[in-house]
């Protein structure tokens, strides 16, 4: 799920501050794991 955040685009620092945002580690690698099989089951 993505967040959603407004301004991102109004500046180079803002799009910076964006693209790091969006790669930002929000589940632990397990719960991604886990999250893949149950999608290729499903």
């Amino acid at each position: 799920m993505l967040t959603y955040r407004t301004g991102a685009a109004g500046s180079g620092r803002g799009a910076r501050n964006m693209a790091e945002h969006l790669l930002q580690q929000t589940l632990s690698p397990e719960m991604a794991c886990a999250a893949e099989r149950n999608r290729k089951v499903a």
